[in-house]
């Protein structure tokens, strides 16, 4: 199976207001196999800082990997492309898997991002 070429605008409504929206293009692998060992090696690499203003949070609506209700903490400057193709993938993925529930967030608001021992976490 080939590339996909699309353009996605992903975003995440939390409660009390708060909205992050991001656009991006992307190259998406539509392979389903492989899509955890992906995120999991994007989040090693994409975690680090020395302050909590080095953290926020991103939307991870259907992948693996969150760390609170479809959210999951990175380094600020992380790489929005390749994370939106990620994003497409799990939406693609989830659309073939035989879960009637799909891509389900739950509606608590995620903690802040802080920097805890070099790397972006939710605050405790």
């Amino acid at each position: 199976m080939g590339w996909v070429r699309i353009g996605i605008a992903f975003g995440l409504v939390l409660l009390g207001g708060c909205a992050v929206h991001h656009e991006v293009e992307a190259e998406v692998d539509p392979r389903c196999d492989a899509l955890e060992a992906d995120v999991a090696a994007f989040l090693a690499g994409s975690k680090s800082c020395e302050a909590d203003a080095d953290c926020t949070r991103a939307n991870a609506e259907c992948l693996p990997g969150q760390e609170a209700c479809c959210v999951v903490y990175l380094e600020r400057g992380y790489d929005e492309v390749a994370w939106g193709a990620l994003l497409a993938r799990g939406e693609i993925c989830a659309a073939r898997s035989d879960d009637p529930l799909g891509c389900v967030c739950c509606l608590v608001r995620p903690r802040d991002a802080v920097c805890l021992d070099g790397r972006c976490g939710p605050r405790p």
